[in-house]
């Protein structure tokens, strides 16, 4: 459950969009935290949103294959859940309307800290 909150403020540096993408000035701390590229995986392109309702429903994810089905389509568009302040947010840049495509994937983000369930 920790893996998100290690990697929140760092999430910027994998980011394809240019004006989210902090690689450049964080270069070493990027670096450092390269293992957290793994939640944002597989951005480009279009998204296959068809089934995250049911990939991400809350009994979906209680299975290892339910949890990574989940994981897998939301990691597009993990950075909608960013604190908007952040650098790593995409909220400003992909917009509300495509973020909210993403609303199913909170159930892997935790209420009370950063955390992403990905165990």
């Amino acid at each position: 459950h920790n893996c998100y909150d290690e990697c929140y403020y760092h999430l910027c540096c994998f980011s394809e969009d240019p004006q989210n993408n902090c690689s450049e000035i964080a270069a070493e701390d990027c670096k450092e935290y390269f293992p957290c590229s793994s939640l944002v995986a597989n951005t480009k392109g279009t998204h296959d949103v068809t089934n995250i309702a049911k990939d991400c429903s809350p009994t979906g994810v209680t299975t290892a294959l339910g949890l990574e089905a989940c994981r897998r389509t939301c990691a597009p568009r993990m950075c909608c859940f960013q604190d908007p302040n952040l650098q790593s947010s995409c909220i400003a840049n992909v917009g509300k309307s495509e973020c909210g495509k993403y609303e199913a994937c909170k159930v892997l983000v935790s209420d009370t800290s950063h955390n992403i369930y990905n165990e």
